[in-house]
């Protein structure tokens, strides 16, 4: 198991879900997921993170003007 997948699992979220997102997020970043060090798992978890929490806002104005 990999540090992704670690990750995906600690999250107590869909980790097939997770896993999936995080490393679309590290291929799109360049980064190799065998050699993944604590700032590039940074990187990508605050990525992921801004990304889920744009979505929620995009759905919650959506809503919200309907």
């Amino acid at each position: 198991m990999d540090l992704i997948q670690q990750i995906a699992v600690l999250t107590q979220l869909p980790p097939e879900m997770v896993s999936k997102e995080l490393y679309r997020i590290a291929k799109n970043k360049g980064y190799d997921v065998d050699t993944l060090d604590m700032n590039s798992l940074r990187n990508i978890l605050s990525t992921y993170v801004e990304e889920v929490l744009g979505n929620f806002n995009e759905e919650s104005t959506g809503e919200a003007s309907q």
